[in-house]
């Protein structure tokens, strides 16, 4: 159902489970991207890769080197659009009302996590699949 799927894309709990699947120290150890690709697949599909699987997640990974980039090519930048989401950004930080700590069940506090970077953003995708979801 879909809060399911909502709940996978935002839980700290998975989010969590990818990070510490990518801290590992032998995925960092890894020769190649193509060998933590392939790891990533084992870890959490327990099955290889195809070879075009391999290619997507290597696609990804270089198109999003700190992970902040969602496409490849972003489209050209909309200034007045720009400076109207500025604004608006502004205006929602200073109305923003101060939150509580979120501790996870698994990680900690979460508030005190630096961003994803794109390997970590690949496994949390893979967790995510129909495959990793469901069992045939």
């Amino acid at each position: 159902v879909p809060q399911q799927a909502l709940f996978l894309m935002n839980s700290p709990m998975v989010i969590e489970a990818a990070r510490r699947l990518i801290d590992q120290p032998a995925f960092s150890g890894m020769k190649s991207d193509e060998e933590r690709v392939r790891s990533l697949y084992i870890a959490i599909y327990q099955r290889l890769p195809s070879a075009e699987e391999i290619g997507l997640g290597l696609g990804y990974v270089t198109a999003n080197p700190i992970g902040t980039a969602i496409n490849p090519n972003p489209p050209l930048p909309n200034f007045r659009q720009n400076a109207r989401d500025l604004r608006i950004a502004d205006r929602k930080a200073k109305n923003k009302k101060k939150q509580g700590r979120f501790s996870t069940q698994i990680g900690g506090d979460y508030a005190a996590r630096p961003p994803l970077d794109a390997w970590t953003k690949l496994a949390h995708a893979l967790f995510q699949s129909n495959e990793a979801m469901f069992y045939d």
